[in-house]
């Protein structure tokens, strides 16, 4: 009987070291399964706020690209650029607007305005 009780106990001592590296192998799955999902979730967030990021940069680019950057007024080249669209979209009977166009161009190449034009 002392014989039984030995074996069974072995059993169970048996049965328990495969239960214990069992549950450390699943305790080392699950802790690689949350880091894969740490990671995922990372670059999910950093997925949404690329276009976000990017669009809003384009924007102020778009906007500083025609504008002073110390004042945020229209610079020289978008103000000739919007003068000559308003040239180019008038009736022909109103020459006003191109006349002064064209001796504000002028008045500026003689102060050596050139460059900016």
């Amino acid at each position: 009987m002392a014989h039984a009780v030995q074996v069974g106990v072995l059993e169970c001592v048996d049965a328990m070291s495969q239960l214990h590296a069992s549950a450390a192998r699943e305790r080392a799955r699950n802790h690689r399964l949350e880091l894969e999902l740490f990671d995922a979730r990372t670059a999910l967030a950093q997925a949404g706020t690329a276009p976000a990021t990017s669009a809003r940069a384009e924007q102020r680019t778009q906007h500083h690209a025609p504008h002073d950057e110390l004042t945020s007024l229209p610079n020289r080249s978008f103000l000739g650029a919007w003068l000559e669209q308003a040239v180019a979209d008038t009736v022909p009977r109103s020459e006003g607007l191109a006349k002064l166009h064209a001796v504000s161009r002028a008045r500026r190449r003689r102060c050596g305005y050139a460059f900016f034009d």
